[in-house]
């Protein structure tokens, strides 16, 4: 049918259970628009490598592992969303089974259950985890495990599911199935498509994962801010924000690094045209001795791969982290814009409207959606003479880029606070941090340009010269927190923005968890990490 359907799994080991229900789901739904969420939890994760080595026995995998091993996050913490297909999603939680369990906000239809027996792995077994399984369930929730152990058998049984014993496979004589009996229905999933404003990276991003989702989204952008954004940049990296604690926005930084690396780089999205991506691999400098020292720390700790983070002699090098070409990348996720400037939004009834200069209404839905970047200055919100921007205390600043040459181009972009990026022959030098002073904020000054070169020669070669081509300035949000901002303002008005420099690196996760809270998917962010996200009025 063209309902979603959600599998939740304990123990992912090495993925075989997935892999053959998306073989059989694709091949049962072929003609469907239904979409396949397996919702997975791994304490001990395989790596990449291993992964390999165990699915080489699985020929008839091949093309499907092959996809899994090549997204696959290896033993970074937290929950992560790998889109296997157009129309199957792993989210998996690399953590312990009773806190994974506490943050899936989802209702389970179908349970994989540990194929380890409770004497080889009792924390999987426990009643408590039992009883959080029964809670995500619903009345047609089914279940199925190899182990038979009687206490498992009463352990279900008295958190509600009814329990059947059945013939085993191979060396199993014997299974468990189970179906729960308590009286919770099924939740409906919403489709109602939303208006997005916005055709930035937040923009783009929200579009194609509603899109992705079956939903008919539209967008509304206005031509002369999108050229002024800082989307319309020449070039972009994408890097995580590193943190020495674990913690909710820590485990994000990662996550929403590793999510935004697979998307930019999915050739089904970009197949039809250019590749967003100029390069891989990005030189974080350390500024200070202090700075080596907490570098080589986060080494100890290790929160990514080798391929991912490794020493250099000069900080940190981010192999496999793309520089990206903001306009191509845009371009290619989004589908038709209807061009408009929104001055005010007000509700009527359950219905947002959007309404231009003269008062008349552009779209209208009950689910909108703030992703205008800078934009938000302009919008007032129904009749009062309040902006979005005031009523939720964002912050402004003024970025400067500037076009730079030298003899030798550096083999890698390099970041420092400031950056370097190689672009053909040039180098493009950024950005600097601007307080809005009452000027045009998009005006160039030598000022800044001169900062820029600073800061490239100080930490990559004095012999950078400024170039004769001109640069560019946009405006930055951010919150006073400097953690972004993702969140329902009022019912059906959302926004996402407050992305500051890292908008390419956080603006795809948090497009996929907003709609996930629309449509009643899966989440993508665990509730703590949304309460870091939302709103701080």
């Amino acid at each position: 049918d063209n309902t979603n359907h959600h599998i939740g799994e304990l123990g992912f080991g090495s993925g075989l259970n997935l892999l053959t229900v998306w073989d059989e789901f694709e091949r049962e739904t072929f003609n469907g628009t239904s979409h396949l969420h397996f919702i997975s939890v791994e304490k001990y994760p395989f790596t990449k490598e291993m992964l390999k080595q165990a699915l080489y026995h699985w020929p008839m995998f091949e093309d499907k592992a092959q996809r899994l091993i090549k997204l696959w996050p290896g033993p970074v913490k937290g929950v992560h969303r790998l889109h296997l297909s157009a129309r199957v999603s792993l989210t998996i939680y690399i953590e312990d089974v009773s806190d994974a369990l506490d943050q899936i906000d989802t209702q389970i239809d179908s349970w994989f259950l540990d194929g380890f027996s409770p004497s080889k792995n009792p924390d999987m077994w426990s009643i408590e985890v039992i009883k959080r399984i029964a809670n995500l369930s619903h009345d047609q929730t089914r279940l199925a495990t190899f182990t038979v152990a009687g206490s498992v058998r009463k352990a279900l049984t008295d958190s509600g599911f009814e329990c059947f014993k059945r013939e085993g496979f191979g060396r199993k004589r014997h299974r468990l199935e189970a179906i729960y009996k308590g009286d919770k229905e099924p939740e409906s999933q919403n489709s109602t498509s939303p208006v997005i404003i916005g055709s930035g990276i937040a923009g783009a991003s929200l579009y194609y994962s509603a899109k992705r989702y079956g939903l008919s989204p539209e967008i509304i952008a206005d031509d002369l801010q999108f050229k002024k954004a800082a989307s319309g940049n020449p070039a972009a990296f994408v890097k995580p924000r590193l943190d020495l604690q674990d913690r909710p926005e820590s485990r994000f930084f990662l996550s929403s690094y590793l999510f935004a690396n697979n998307f930019y780089g999915d050739d089904e999205i970009f197949k039809k045209g250019a590749d967003p991506i100029f390069s891989h691999g990005i030189i974080q400098i350390a500024k200070d001795d202090k700075e080596m020292a907490r570098f080589k720390k986060l080494f100890d700790n290790q929160p990514l791969s080798i391929e991912e983070l490794s020493p250099h002699d000069k900080g940190v090098y981010f192999g496999n982290a793309p520089i990206i070409d903001p306009k191509i990348l845009c371009e290619g996720l989004l589908g038709d814009i209807k061009n408009a400037k929104i001055l005010k939004i007000k509700k009527s009834g359950e219905t947002w409207q959007a309404l231009d200069k003269d008062g008349d209404v552009i779209a209208s839905s009950n689910i909108l959606i703030l992703a205008c970047g800078a934009g938000v200055r302009d919008i007032e919100w129904d009749d009062s003479a309040q902006s979005i921007a005031e009523y939720l205390s964002l912050r402004f600043s003024r970025g400067q880029l500037s076009w730079g040459r030298m003899e030798g181009i550096p083999p890698k972009a390099q970041s420092y606070g400031g950056y370097v990026i190689p672009i053909e022959s040039k180098l493009l030098l950024g950005a600097t941090h601007d307080r809005l002073d009452g000027g045009d904020p998009y005006e160039l000054r030598e000022e800044s340009d001169e900062a820029n070169l600073t800061g490239a020669r100080e930490f990559i070669n004095e012999a950078i010269e400024l170039d004769n081509e001109e640069g560019r300035a946009s405006i930055r949000v951010t919150q006073a927190s400097t953690l972004p901002l993702a969140a329902q303002i009022d019912q059906g008005l959302w926004i996402m923005s407050g992305l500051g420099s890292r908008g390419f690196s956080f603006a795809p996760l948090l497009a996929e968890d907003i709609i996930m809270q629309i449509i009643g998917g899966p989440n993508v962010l665990t509730p703590k990490q949304r309460a870091k996200f939302n709103l701080k009025l």
